[in-house]
């Protein structure tokens, strides 16, 4: 909750200043992949916000952390997606009692289907501006909701 806070307001500040997009080194992608994927695998999710915001956060061009953090999510979702299958055909799924759970995965697959195109055109016709403040409110917005879920 902290980091996205922190990330949110800097990526809103660096929206308000005009920051120009900074280019980072090779060394960074590797701790920062490896930092999202624990949050993403210990916490259920948080690759999306956690990489892309620190993206966003250090003066990475909006289209290109967008692009870059979901990119690297799809090669990580096929994998996922094979061992998802892989449970289906060897009965796995069945044993452990995971059908109950089958309407909410369809749903979640439908859902990433619609909005995938979406958010790729999104971030191809918005100003580099209006990205950068929409996707600090949205990070700024998820970090405040998910403080108030841990008093409420």
């Amino acid at each position: 909750v902290g980091w996205l806070g922190l990330m949110g307001l800097i990526i809103l500040y660096r929206a308000w200043r005009q920051t120009r997009p900074k280019l980072f080194s090779w060394r960074l992608p590797f701790p920062l992949g490896l930092t999202g994927g624990f949050f993403d695998a210990v916490g259920g999710g948080g690759w999306g916000p956690v990489v892309t915001s620190t993206l966003l956060g250090g003066g990475a061009d909006p289209r290109q952390a967008i692009g870059t953090t979901n990119t690297a999510e799809f090669f990580m979702s096929v994998a996922v997606s094979a061992a998802f299958l892989t449970a289906l055909v060897t009965g796995h799924w069945e044993t452990t009692g995971l059908t109950d759970h089958l309407w909410s995965v369809v749903g979640l697959i439908a859902g990433g289907v619609v909005a995938a195109p979406v958010a790729g055109w999104a971030t191809k016709v918005l100003p580099h501006r209006a990205l950068t403040w929409l996707v600090g409110a949205l990070v700024t917005g998820l970090a405040a909701w998910q403080a108030w879920m841990l008093f409420v």
